[in-house]
């Protein structure tokens, strides 16, 4: 139990600290923090398929939702004290939408961590570790 807790806090400081970098970066050189959204994506992926190797699917799949909620919740809140470039006007970050956004983002780390779990699972199928 104590390898898997690890595991997931590690999976939540890497996407902390990615969201910390790109916001630093993208307030830095001008440039629209939104488009890194598809590294976000491929890091949850990576999380599902580091955690079906360390583990089985549901901790793929478990380690994906962490990854989305850490990013939906204290990458969120630190990306917004930061203030990236974002080069089009923001919602006002009502309780809903901010519960919308940490559901939404949380379900997709879900789905985004099995596709990970399911690559590590593909690509193992031979292998007589898995």
């Amino acid at each position: 139990m104590k390898k898997r807790i690890q595991f997931y806090l590690i999976v939540v400081f890497v996407i902390v600290m990615f969201d910390a970098v790109a916001s630093a970066v993208s307030r830095t050189l001008i440039f629209d923090y939104t488009k890194m959204a598809w590294f976000s994506y491929m890091l949850y992926v990576a999380a599902g398929y580091l955690g079906c190797k360390s583990f089985d699917i549901a901790g793929g799949i478990l380690a994906g939702l962490i990854a989305g909620l850490a990013d939906s919740t204290i990458g969120w809140l630190l990306s917004s004290v930061i203030g990236p470039f974002i080069p089009f006007a923001q919602p006002r970050y009502t309780p809903l939408l901010i519960s919308v956004v940490i559901i939404t983002v949380s379900i997709g780390g879900a789905l985004l961590g099995l596709v990970g779990a399911l690559l590590f699972k593909i690509i193992n199928k031979g292998s007589p570790s898995s």
